[in-house]
């Protein structure tokens, strides 16, 4: 009835104004379509209250990894193909899912974990975790409430595609862990690897956002974190930024670098775990392994100072002239050769060197190896040169 007396209003008006009419309601139509819900622009984004903020401070900081990696952020496990990356992972899940009292990475409670595999079979799965189970059966009942793991190889491919005009945007591969995250709301999503969700350009600044801004919707949607395994750039430089693959977008848009290294092809157990990018604190630490069948087992570091105390003697002969101050040595652009030269010695990454060279000067003075100096009542000051 109402379809027949618009139609009967329509034929009663003027052509000018039946076009107005039509004209007016495609307008609301768009109005309409135009939602975020339906695929239209987003809601203007809230500033925040600076007033409010200054009359105390925000809620603490929830992290995922203490001090490394709060929730609502996306980072990168970056290794060889059988460096051990899946493996890793796994442990590292493990530890986290069960506030594992004993593990090198601490979390304040336990943490619900979904792991996606997208490399290995349903039965390769079951065996690593068979083993895993073993060495950590005093935990295993907390593990088990807390990670989910999903073999989704040859069942869940690429999370984007490109459209009818090569514009990236969301696969039905997507809508699928949107739903995942839906069920089961984990605090954290470790996505293995890269390259199989995916599914666009890995060269391609343009894509690498695209894919990158829909998980950052789903961490800020969500309240969880992502960590994506990732293969190295044959190119690229062990242990630096430089050694992940593709667009430099996936490591400058992510927050946590964690690079998985082979300490010697002599032993092929040793494991090497360095953080090189880290956007929440200063320290950038390093963490050696044993692997036993897949359990990565801590193995005990040498004394950083002593392996710097060990290349003092080389670095003083070939970049200090004369005597300086152990802070100088440990900031000063005039001796950035003198800390690479440490570095590559010792591994140790720059960042580092900067706090432990003091210390280890002057326990360096204390065996002889460097002469002190020290001058100045009231405002100490201290050099050490080589000594002859």
């Amino acid at each position: 009835m109402q379809v027949r007396n618009i139609e009967e209003i329509l034929g009663n008006l003027p052509p000018d104004k039946v076009e107005a009419f039509y004209r007016g309601g495609l307008r609301a139509l768009e109005r309409e379509v135009r939602t975020p819900e339906a695929g239209g622009p987003p809601p203007l984004p809230n500033s925040i209250n600076l007033q409010a903020l200054a009359q105390g401070p925000p809620p603490n900081i929830d992290w995922i990894i203490k001090d490394l990696f709060p929730r609502g952020t996306i980072g990168l496990i970056v290794g060889q193909t059988g460096s051990g990356k899946t493996f890793f992972a796994l442990n590292l899940a493990i530890w986290l899912a069960s506030a594992f009292l004993e593990a090198p990475f601490e979390t304040e409670r336990p943490q619900k974990i979904i792991f996606l595999n997208n490399e290995d079979s349903e039965l390769l799965l079951q065996r690593r975790l068979w083993h895993l189970s073993k060495h950590y059966s005093a935990i295993w009942n907390k593990v088990s409430e807390n990670l989910l793991v999903f073999p989704v190889f040859g069942l869940l491919g690429p999370l984007a595609k490109y459209g009818p005009h090569k514009n990236p945007q969301p696969s039905s591969n997507f809508e699928v862990l949107k739903r995942l995250l839906e069920k089961y709301r984990p605090d954290l999503v470790f996505l293995d690897t890269f390259s199989r969700f995916f599914g666009l350009s890995e060269n391609a600044a343009e894509d690498v956002s695209f894919w990158l801004f829909l998980l950052e919707n789903l961490a800020k949607d969500f309240g969880c974190s992502f960590l994506i395994l990732h293969h190295p750039n044959k190119g690229g430089l062990s242990g630096s930024i430089e050694s992940s693959r593709g667009s430099s977008v996936l490591t400058s848009n992510t927050r946590l670098l964690v690079h998985i290294d082979r300490v010697s092809d002599s032993f092929r157990n040793s494991i090497k775990v360095s953080i090189i990018k880290n956007n929440y604190c200063d320290y950038y630490p390093q963490f050696h392994f044993a692997i036993q069948d897949g359990v990565f087992l801590p193995v005990e570091e040498e004394n950083p100072t002593e392996r710097i105390i060990g290349v003092l003697s080389k670095a003083f002969e070939k970049f200090v002239i004369d005597e300086v101050s152990g802070r100088e040595l440990a900031r000063s652009p005039d001796f950035a050769e003198f800390r690479e030269f440490i570095k590559d010695q010792t591994g140790i990454t720059v960042q580092r060197l900067r706090l432990l060279i003091p210390d280890a000067c002057e326990r360096a003075a204390q065996k002889g190896i460097l002469v002190r100096r020290e001058e100045g009542a009231k405002s100490r000051k201290i050099f050490y040169k080589l000594r002859s």
